[in-house]
């Protein structure tokens, strides 16, 4: 099995001639080519290489064959031709029997369309409206591949003796799925009798096809079986329900044939990819921006993965996903300048989403590029040290909070940001006489009767000056 290169738990569906690259359903561009998949690094469009490396082998989801022709339409078609039949072959006369060909040629043309509509990838039964047409030819062109394989060995055991003729019947019985197979998928008369054709398939198979026949002889000894619980006691009745097992059986047949055709597309030298009558939906704007960035990124193509992120965030500025990325994206790759425009950003962005528990590692990873990084709000400031704070580290919330009240006089939450800066102080050495100090700001905070307001005279909190001078170097170390 082949894996994407730029997810390599992920089967590859497609191949880049240009970047000579293997790649997924995800990592390919194919959006506004009209359906026409293209490389996102080079705008190569890239071969399909449909479901070949990701392909459930067929013994693995027999309950999904066994399932397949399962639903309304299907056992509809099978019970409705099962009854006709057997009625139709209650009367001998001609009239009867050609209709009884009829009837008998719309459940063989159905299965032969399982066949084909599972080799190429559809895993769900076809619409039953196709089987009333071409059915009769599809019968007699049957009927004339089994006369021309018995007439094969009738004829060498004329003239090359009853030892080869047994020989060739064991191969041709052995064979007869794989002729089946080149009829449904060529259509043609000629290609099915082709004892080419007919080896080179089932040696491209390989052991799939000898566990296909040995599903054939199990369910076909249990159609025996069946029959000989059901009895004969109801003769119309009986033959109906044998009627009805023996086509559900040769749906599901033809349904594992198709699949051994779709798991083996490789070497049969076509692509094909597996749909439940459901075309492959074109990934919004959105969803291909992030995975073009995904692909720039993983390329090192970091000048061009910045100017997507940055339509991304100016496109869809409330998307969690791109806001998370390009944070890690611009803390990995060490871009101190737009990583400082982009922090507060960054910062709200997440108060606004609830997710305030990633405020103190994103803090933590933005000091390791810009050390001693204040953002430019008290309320910022005054979020990003609560957050520091019951992480665990009050001496970086501290530092956050001290002269709050300088830089922003009339930020409305004064007493509650030094409130929690006292909390801090109490969880450092040495620092008792300062959280007093603090706890006495907060007292003149509220005497003021209003958040907004600073003190009018710094003289009248003399523990002011003290805290933002001695607590301040003690906290910067």
């Amino acid at each position: 099995m082949d894996y994407c290169k730029y997810h390599p738990l992920a089967a590859a569906t497609f191949t880049c001639p240009e970047c000579e690259s293997l790649q997924c359903d995800d990592c390919v561009d194919e959006g506004g080519y009209r359906g026409i998949e293209r490389c996102f690094v080079c705008g190569c469009e890239v071969e399909g290489l449909g479901a070949a490396n990701n392909i459930e082998p067929f013994w693995r989801r027999l309950h999904q064959s066994f399932r397949y022709p399962m639903n309304r339409s299907t056992m509809l078609l099978i019970i409705g031709v099962s009854v006709l039949s057997t009625l139709l072959a209650s009367y001998a006369s001609l009239i009867t029997f050609l209709l009884w060909v009829g009837v008998s040629g719309v459940m063989i043309k159905y299965s032969f369309l399982c066949l084909q509509n599972t080799a190429n990838g559809l895993m769900v039964a076809p619409a039953t409206g196709d089987a009333f047409q071409g059915g009769v030819h599809l019968i007699i062109n049957i009927l004339g591949i089994l006369l021309v394989m018995s007439g094969a060995i009738y004829a060498t055991g004329f003239y090359l003796g009853p030892g080869l003729a047994s020989t060739l019947s064991v191969i041709l019985t052995i064979g007869l799925p794989a002729v089946l197979i080149n009829y449904a998928i060529s259509e043609r008369f000629t290609e099915a009798i082709n004892p080419l054709s007919m080896l080179r398939l089932i040696f491209a198979i390989g052991l799939p096809y000898g566990l296909l026949l040995g599903f054939i002889l199990i369910m076909s000894g249990s159609v025996g079986i069946i029959s000989g619980v059901i009895g004969d006691k109801f003769s119309i009745l009986s033959a109906a329900l044998q009627s009805v097992v023996f086509y559900y059986y040769m749906v599901v047949v033809f349904h594992m044939m198709g699949y051994i055709i779709f798991q083996n597309q490789q070497e049969l030298g076509f692509s094909a990819r597996e749909t439940y009558g459901v075309e492959r939906e074109v990934r919004s704007a959105k969803t291909l921006l992030k995975a073009r960035i995904g692909i720039q990124v993983k390329e090192g193509r970091y000048v061009e993965a910045l100017d997507s992120f940055r339509l991304a965030l100016k496109e869809h500025p409330d998307d969690k996903e791109i806001m998370l990325n390009c944070f890690e994206f611009l803390c990995v790759t060490g871009n101190r300048t737009d990583l400082l425009k982009f922090a507060p950003r960054y910062f709200n962005f997440l108060l606004g989403a609830g997710r305030s528990d990633l405020l103190y590692p994103g803090y933590k990873k933005l000091l390791r590029l810009a050390k001693g990084y204040v953002p430019d709000t008290a309320e910022l400031r005054h979020q990003l040290a609560a957050a520091c704070q019951q992480a665990g580290n009050p001496k970086l919330a501290a530092r956050l909070l001290v002269g709050l009240h300088r830089a922003y006089p009339d930020y409305d939450k004064l007493a509650e940001a030094y409130r929690l800066l006292a909390q801090c102080l109490d969880e450092l050495p040495n620092m008792a006489e300062k959280a007093k100090q603090c706890r006495a700001l907060v007292a003149h905070f509220e005497q003021q009767g209003s958040l907004k307001q600073r003190p009018a005279q710094p003289q009248s909190s003399p523990s002011e000056v003290p805290l933002q001078t001695e607590a301040g170097e003690s906290l910067a170390e």
